[in-house]
């Protein structure tokens, strides 16, 4: 698959590419419950996150709470946001969680300047957080179809293992086939960097985000991958499938 915003396919370009997607969630979704018994459910319904959330212990998660994903601050629907909980099928309750939005044919940095990164404008209110590009160069031009990639917490049982890794890729998988993303991009906090050796894979980071969160400003950085990038996460995450399980946590 092409990695840049402006590339053209086929229609029967796009059937093969979405059979092989198709292929890959199928894979990975037997992986998951095979090696863990968990099982991914897909969502679209924001406010029932917000619900399920609020019950789970995460002290060290600072930001389950983000604007973006409250439907108080954004119309969030099956045509531009999911998410995905993790359950246990013997009734565990939820073992892991990622979120994703998607923006159609829009720019990164118009996000920044616009903070619809944050919040689409359909609230009476502003939300109180913004999210602003303080770099000295402007951010890498990421336009087309865009995804988001964030809200990630996983049980701290299942930290040190594949889970993460397989979710990650299972994501990514239905932005490409869903959304026909051309980028998906993420801000990770610097004292998080350490993710982006372990559970993250991100070909392009960047410095130069800074959000103001609850009275304090925190430094972010910018993490994309292009639809090939995308692609090639998938494909190598099935490739391993069976694998000793050694993938660290996502904090």
């Amino acid at each position: 698959m092409s990695d840049t915003a402006t590339a053209r396919f086929t229609p029967a370009a796009y059937a093969d590419t979405d059979h092989a997607l198709d292929a890959a969630l199928d894979r990975i979704y037997l992986e998951v419950l095979e090696s863990f018994e968990v099982m991914i459910i897909r969502e679209h319904d924001f406010g029932v996150r917000r619900n399920t959330l609020a019950k789970i212990r995460a002290d060290d998660w600072t930001f389950r709470t983000l604007p973006m994903y409250d439907p108080a601050f954004n119309r969030l629907g099956p045509d531009n946001a999911f998410w995905l909980q993790l359950k246990g099928r013997r009734g565990q309750g939820l073992l892991a969680t990622l979120s994703m939005r998607v923006w159609a044919w829009d720019d990164v940095e118009d996000l920044f300047a616009t903070n619809r990164i944050l919040e689409d404008g359909s609230a009476a209110a502003p939300c109180g957080s913004v999210v602003t590009w303080k770099g000295a160069a402007r951010p890498s031009a990421l336009r087309g179809n865009l995804g988001w990639l964030g809200g990630a917490w996983v049980d701290p049982s299942l930290r040190r293992r594949r889970l993460p890794a397989l979710m990650l890729a299972y994501a990514q998988a239905v932005l490409l086939r869903n959304y026909k993303v051309s980028y998906s991009f993420g801000l990770l906090e610097h004292e998080k960097r350490r993710l982006l050796e372990t559970s993250y894979r991100f070909a392009g980071v960047e410095e130069g985000a800074e959000l103001m969160w609850q009275g304090q400003a925190i430094p972010l950085l910018l993490c994309w991958n292009a639809a090939a990038d995308m692609m090639r996460i998938v494909e190598d995450t099935v490739a391993g499938a069976g694998e000793t399980r050694s993938s660290d946590g996502v904090g």
